[in-house]
């Protein structure tokens, strides 16, 4: 179920160039915490998209990500405001959506044979560090620890990590209720 809105992030504002900023790929589960507000990371991950918002970084992530989101946070009963506040989340001005094309659709394939895991590790992972080499991101952001697990050598170049905040005093901001 649903908890926070994306107006609890003032979407809409705060659009910015890359310009010198780091870019950072946003895997589903930034945006699965955000929307369900009451697992361990949705109060880090709002922070990290505020931090996007507010230009900290330059936030990318890739269509597979709407997809998922819907499949994973929706509830088993249609809800029109669930679909609403995700189709919102992507819809903002500061975050840039990566087109699951045949590029990334091949270097995730070649990431997903080099780095494959256990039966229970699926190819989607490798399409978001796909998406964040092709965009030239030095950093996955999850909250999915058998994927940073997976992707613990940085031999691509892409770091995948559990996410953090480029401005430490914004940590455990007050922010207001979802």
């Amino acid at each position: 179920m649903i908890k926070c809105r994306p107006e609890t992030l003032s979407i809409g504002s705060g659009a910015m160039s890359k310009g010198n900023r780091p870019v950072v790929c946003l895997d589903t589960s930034i945006f699965i915490s955000f929307l369900k507000g009451d697992d361990p990371y949705s109060m880090l991950c709002r922070d990290v998209l505020r931090e996007a918002q507010n230009g900290l970084f330059s936030a990318i992530t890739s269509t597979l990500a709407i997809v998922e989101t819907v499949h994973l946070a929706k509830p088993d009963v249609a809800n029109e405001e669930v679909e609403n506040s995700i189709k919102a989340l992507y819809e903002v001005p500061w975050l840039t959506m990566w087109q699951l094309n045949k590029a990334v659709a091949y270097e995730s394939s070649r990431l997903s044979r080099k780095y494959r895991g256990t039966t229970k590790d699926t190819p989607h992972d490798s399409v978001f560090v796909a998406t964040a080499k092709l965009a030239g991101a030095s950093r996955v952001f999850t909250t999915d620890q058998r994927f940073i697990r997976r992707f613990a050598d940085n031999t691509e170049g892409v770091i995948v990590t559990s996410p953090t905040l480029f401005n430490r005093q914004l940590n455990h901001l007050p922010l207001d209720e979802c």
